[in-house]
Parts: structure tokens; C-alpha cells; sequence
């Protein structure tokens, strides 16, 4: 392209110069937008107009400069420029209108059982990591799924959520099957999915990452959105009251004009189970919510959980704090390499045997050698 500026072609054209030239444009002004590359090669074009009695010395200055916008502004001036607008409008009362009134949880589409699984089993060569599972679970209640490490309770999870076709079995939502269905289609029956790790858009605020998981209710098209069409700018809309709404059920409202990366551990976690409510799921599955949180993260984290079972969402847990689970539970299933070795309230599976052996290990019988 410089080449067909120049209008003809010389090594000297491209030199050191030019190229840090280039670099420092799009670090001083931004990589995150045709606005940022702009800005910096507007500063650039400034500075060299402005430096020339500093000739010797402008690869030095440049690359002083460079290495300074890495440091201290990571995403130029564009970014300083975008998070502070943010963040004004955050203040200004944009982002959280009075108006985001908590909403109802979606209705499932019949009376057939939310989540019916029949004899699933997953193996991997020879490793068999869910073998022969199956339950179904009652609309509104929480049940929590627990057992020991490697004990099958993720790979089930991808199983019913289509990250991977089991290998033997059924799963069926409200009464259709889906096995083998791949995840963008089991979520547009009103299912909805959290991670184990917390993954979200770090330049983005808590209220875009909750916009971006309210995709299902979107209704527009590639050509709607390249031409910028009502019905376009109506979804756009629709899609930010039902994540104002979603923030304000769950009690996000003060974070919603505050980047993802400046959030503290716990509060990702619960923008996460913002994100995967935001389309209005009748069913959550909900993988190790309160992995690495202190005490007050996760009694936030329980009213959030609690607050969503109370509004009619039907909730499958995998967690491994045990005082979580028996204290929010109205049922819980133990796995076991791969087995299920219990099922039913959480005093009862407190007490099971099996459930004790496969936490503390088995105890010999008195007067039994080993």
C-alpha cells in the first residue's frame, strides 16, 4: 500500500524509521478500532511536523515512547478515551436507567420434565468417564450434582449441553431430544450454561458482556446490521434493557459502566452467571460457581443462586463446597468414577456410606487386616 503511495518500489522507502513510524501509530493511538489507528497516526504526523530540530534523536524518543503507551495505556489513547466515556455515562445514569426493573424468569414450552437424562455413558477410548447415567429433574428446584474429582460431573455437563455427542444414551429438554445437538441449538430451548473459568471481555463493561449474552433473543441479520436498519437498532435496544434488567436482578447495577478487567475474582464470577442468564433461560447449568471465592463472594454468590431458583429458573450444580451445596440444595446426585452412587435430599446423601467412602475413603471392618 505505501508502495502504491510512493508510486515506486525501494528498499530504502521501508526503513527502520518508517516501521516504528507505523508501530507507534497504532500503539499510541489503539489497535481496538479504526478510530485508534487515527488518532495515532494524527499524534504521529503532530510530532513529526513539530520534531524535526530533534532529528538525531527521534528513533530513540519514539521508541522511549513505544515502550512507555505498553506499560501505562495498553490500549492507546483510544482506549483512555472509550473506558472515560464509559465511565461517564456509567455516572451519568446511562448505563442503569431507573427503568431495568427486575424481570420474570422465561416459562419452559411444556409440562414435560426439564431435563430428562436416560442411560448416558461417555467414553473416551477405553476411559469411561459417565457410565450408564440417569435422572431427570423437577421444574423450579436446584439440585446439586457433587462427587470427587474425575468423577464424570463436566463431562455429563458437555453431554447435555452439546459440547460433545455421548457415546450411548438420550438427553432430553422439556420432553426433545437433543442428543448429539450442538450448543447454539440446545441454548435457543431456553437453556443456559456457566464455566468453570470466568471468561470475559476484558476491555469490555460488565453491561456489553452482558449485552453480548443475550444473543439468542436477538432478531436481525448480516444485512440488517451492515445497513444499520430500525429493526436493527430495535434489537440493539432490546438486547441492553434485558441486560439492565438481568444486572439489576441480580444486583450489578453499580458495575455496569466498570471495565471486566477491573473487577475483583468474585465479581466475574457472578457477571458470568449474569452473561448466561441475560437471554432468560428456564434452565441453568451452573460448573463450580464458587471455585476460589472468600466468604463474602460466595454468600453473594448463594443469594444470586437462590434469588434465580426463587423466580422459577431450574438449576443443575456441580460444586465441591459441601457447605454451599447442603445448605442451598433441594436434591443432590453423587458421581463417582463415572457411576451415580447416590440420589436423593441432601441429610440423606449426607449420611450414605458410599458417599462417605468416596470422600474420606473406605474404613476396614473391625478385626480385618488391611
Amino acid at each position: 500500500v505505501y508502495a502504491a503511495f510512493l508510486g515506486i518500489v525501494v528498499p530504502d522507502a521501508v526503513g527502520v524509521t518508517l516501521s516504528i513510524t507505523l508501530l507507534l501509530m497504532v500503539v499510541l493511538g489503539g489497535s481496538g478500532g479504526v478510530s485508534g489507528a487515527l488518532i495515532g497516526a494524527a499524534l504521529i504526523g503532530f510530532l513529526d511536523i513539530s520534531g524535526h530540530q530533534f532529528e538525531n534523536t527521534r528513533e530513540v524518543a519514539y521508541g522511549v515512547l513505544v515502550v512507555l503507551v505498553v506499560i501505562a495505556a495498553p490500549g492507546g489513547a483510544f482506549g483512555l478515551i472509550r473506558a472515560r466515556f464509559k465511565h461517564v455515562r456509567a455516572e451519568r445514569g446511562g448505563e442503569t436507567p431507573a427503568t431495568a426493573a427486575p424481570r420474570a424468569i422465561a416459562a419452559p414450552p411444556n409440562d414435560a420434565a426439564p431435563l430428562a437424562v436416560a442411560n448416558v455413558t461417555q467414553r473416551f477410548g477405553g476411559l469411561i468417564a459417565v457410565n450408564d447415567v440417569s435422572f431427570e429433574l423437577t421444574r423450579g428446584t436446584l439440585t446439586s450434582l457433587i462427587g470427587p474429582n474425575g468423577a464424570g460431573k463436566t463431562t455429563l455437563f458437555n453431554a447435555i449441553g452439546g459440547i460433545g455427542r455421548p457415546t450411548a444414551g438420550r438427553v432430553a429438554i422439556a420432553g426433545i431430544d437433543v442428543t448429539g445437538w450442538q450448543p447454539h441449538r440446545v441454548a435457543t430451548l431456553g437453556v443456559g450454561r456457566t464455566f468453570q473459568n470466568a471468561r470475559l471481555f476484558a476491555e469490555m463493561t460488565v453491561l456489553e458482556n452482558v449485552i453480548a449474552g443475550a444473543f439468542r433473543t436477538e432478531r436481525t441479520s448480516f444485512g440488517g446490521d451492515l445497513l444499520r436498519l430500525p429493526r436493527t437498532r430495535r434489537s440493539e435496544r432490546e438486547a441492553t434493557e434485558r441486560a439492565r434488567a438481568t444486572l439489576a436482578r441480580l444486583g450489578l447495577e453499580p458495575l455496569a459502566g466498570t471495565l471486566a478487567k477491573e473487577l475483583a475474582f468474585g465479581d466475574r464470577r457472578r457477571v458470568q452467571l449474569a452473561r448466561a442468564t441475560a437471554p432468560d433461560p428456564w434452565l441453568l447449568l451452573v460448573d463450580e460457581p464458587a471455585a476460589g471465592l472468600n466468604a463474602s463472594e460466595r454468600a453473594a454468590l448463594t443469594a444470586d443462586l437462590l434469588r434465580l431458583r426463587d423466580g422459577g429458573m431450574t438449576l443443575l450444580l456441580i460444586e465441591h463446597d459441601m457447605h454451599l451445596v447442603m445448605s442451598i440444595s433441594e436434591r443432590v446426585m453423587v458421581l463417582k468414577f463415572g457411576t451415580m452412587i447416590a440420589d436423593g435430599t441432601p441429610a440423606a446423601v449426607r449420611n450414605d456410606p458410599a458417599v462417605v467412602a468416596a470422600y474420606l475413603g473406605a474404613t476396614s471392618a473391625p478385626g480385618t487386616a488391611g
